[in-house]
């Protein structure tokens, strides 16, 4: 008879074993370990499309024209690839261009279906739209641009007119002068209206040191004096800012807005603005580095 009630108590607790073993030993009390150097790469769409197109076309390229290709890409479906030479625009294009001219210009409205290559310099003088758009030169758009996918331009970026951005854009460096949407951007200095300096904010500035860390919104604006924060600012609500020096990361997992004269880290040091939700940015301001929202990217200037 007490060998049948050791045996129904052992049935009952046999569930609950490896939780009072480990309870008693602590096998997995330490963390994971997490490589910290890890990051995506904001160039990936630009460099990606670039290896697969050189590929293609010095591996499986077949002459169709005397100024067009057909290739094959990772999809496996035979694409057809346009050369032209310094001028673009009055048509609808259905094969991916390829620009070979040092100073490519719009010279009337263009819509291009895929992909976009400019070896050059490329200049929008009219209403475009493109798939993605790959420069390897400088980029100026002076006249509205639509971006379906991404951007990367090798050198430099100037944007004076209303604009789409796509959903990531890359770029050495971007000077931005007209109301644009995005969802991601990078660059080592991407600069909206005028230039911020950092001696600007050096001069009778009041000095915040650490990490700002709030569950609630937080409301960041100076009067006379400028303020410089030498750490992060993290927020479960919105965070507005004005008239700031961020020397860190800035995000929020609702809403980041800049209303104007906003500095966000230092030459030479990446950092990064995410707001998932949302991101608003004004007019002055200047980030080194990432910015990134899951929802509506928004500069209004």
């Amino acid at each position: 008879m007490v060998s049948y009630f050791l045996l129904f108590i052992l049935f009952i607790l046999l569930p609950f074993l490896p939780g009072i073993i480990e309870y008693f030993e602590r096998k997995d009390d330490q963390p994971l370990e997490i490589k910290q150097d890890f990051s995506k790469d904001p160039a990936f769409f630009g460099k990606s499309f670039n290896k697969i197109l050189t590929q293609a076309i010095l591996e499986r390229s077949k002459k169709i024209s005397e100024d067009t290709l057909e290739i094959i890409l990772s999809s496996g479906k035979p694409e057809s690839l346009r050369i032209i030479k310094d001028t673009v625009g009055g048509e609808q294009i259905k094969e991916i261009i390829f620009a070979e001219g040092k100073e490519v210009k719009t010279e009337k409205p263009l819509e291009v279906y895929k992909e976009m290559i400019v070896k050059g310099n490329f200049t929008v003088n009219h209403t475009s739209s493109v798939r993605s758009l790959l420069v390897f030169g400088d980029l100026k758009v002076k006249s509205p641009l639509e971006v379906v996918r991404w951007i990367h331009v090798e050198g430099k970026v100037l944007i004076k007119a209303k604009s789409n951005l796509g959903i990531n854009f890359y770029a050495e460096k971007i000077k931005i002068s007209a109301p644009c949407v995005f969802k991601r951007i990078f660059a080592e200095e991407i600069v909206i209206g005028e230039e911020l300096k950092e001696e600007t904010f050096k001069q009778e500035a009041s000095y915040i040191k650490g990490t700002i860390r709030s569950k609630g919104a937080l409301n960041i604006k100076t009067q006379d004096k400028k303020l410089v924060i030498e750490g992060n600012i993290i927020s479960n609500e919105d965070i507005v800012a004005e008239g700031v020096w961020i020397k860190g990361d800035v995000f929020s997992h609702r809403g980041v807005i800049f209303l104007k004269g906003v500095l966000i880290g230092e030459k030479g040091k990446v950092k990064s603005v995410v707001g998932k939700k949302k991101i608003k940015i004004g007019k002055n301001v200047k980030i080194y580095g990432y910015i990134h929202t899951e929802g509506d990217g928004i500069i209004e200037i």
